[in-house]
């Protein structure tokens, strides 16, 4: 199962995982750049020493200018 956030108009059944803010799945539905910055935190906050490593990794790279 995958792991989503809730959302009433979500059309993808999952594990459910609280967002960092109750706002972030309507406006990371609206923006696809928050929505991958968003999923790259999640993968920091979930995932395991390797997620975190490659997360981290990735977070650096979207943030740089």
């Amino acid at each position: 199962m995958p792991i989503v956030w809730p959302h009433p108009k979500g059309a993808v059944r999952g594990e459910s995982l609280a967002p960092l803010h109750e706002a972030a799945p309507e406006a990371a539905r609206r923006d696809p750049e928050l929505y991958a910055l968003l999923a790259v935190v999640d993968g920091i906050r979930l995932g395991g020493a390797r997620v975190r490593a490659v997360a981290t990794e990735v977070l650096e790279e979207l943030l740089s200018p």
